[in-house]
């Protein structure tokens, strides 16, 4: 005969711990959840409509005369971009760069899969 201690908690009361602890957990992780609300942000300045965009289509097409407005004047680089030559500001000289990357390629350095392109641009 096995000698068996008798168990001071009332029978079933794993299953019963069990349930109330599910129960437990189902409460916590319906209950809604309180982010913080952001602060409703003031609007910013209207766009200026006479700043063409950044990027014009083709080099021929800039025009940087919207320059001789210093309020226009907001790169970094519109300095380069717009050097009056008199006091009008209807002549003006422009520096400026063209930037075209090219990746360096060696004749056949593949390992035998072929040639390399010879016009890789990133």
């Amino acid at each position: 005969m096995v000698n068996r201690v008798q168990s001071p908690y009332p029978p079933g009361w794993k299953l019963l711990w069990t349930a109330a602890f599910a129960v437990v957990i189902a409460a916590i992780s319906s209950t809604r959840a309180w982010a913080q609300t952001p602060q409703p942000m003031p609007p910013g300045p209207p766009p200026n409509p006479e700043r063409p965009p950044l990027a014009p289509v083709n080099q021929a097409d800039e025009n940087f005369s919207f320059l001789r407005d210093p309020a226009n004047r907001t790169d970094l680089w519109d300095f380069l971009k717009y050097i009056p030559l008199n006091q009008s500001g209807d002549y003006y000289l422009t520096f400026w760069f063209e930037n075209r990357s090219e990746y360096e390629w060696f004749q056949n350095e593949q390992w035998g899969q072929g040639p390399q392109t010879i016009s890789g641009y990133w």
